[in-house]
């Protein structure tokens, strides 16, 4: 986490095929938005503006929420955490 706020940088890498490249991914979005400088994760308005501020870290599991009605933010962290085991797996990742 860079709860600072000062940034940092991560390395990522090209994918094999173009759809499900992350490097392509970045660049369609940041093309899409505009973005030049400042935060990478904006919110969107309902009517596809993109903010210039950056999401709130609370955010995303508060909308969740309020879709779902879970009432517990521990419930809604472990569903994502479950969600996000296969997904979001170095394994995976790297094609094996």
């Amino acid at each position: 986490m860079d709860q600072e706020g000062a940034g940092f940088s991560k390395g990522l890498p090209y994918g094999t095929h173009a759809d499900t490249c992350p490097v392509r991914a970045l660049r369609r979005w940041l093309d899409a938005a505009e973005i030049t400088s400042g935060p990478l994760f904006r919110p969107i308005s309902r009517y596809g503006t993109v903010g210039t501020a950056a999401l709130h870290p609370q955010g995303s599991e508060r909308l969740i929420m309020a879709q779902t009605g879970h009432t517990d933010v521990r419930s809604v962290r472990r569903y994502i955490r479950e969600g996000s085991l296969f997904r979001e797996n170095a394994a995976g990742l790297i094609g094996l």
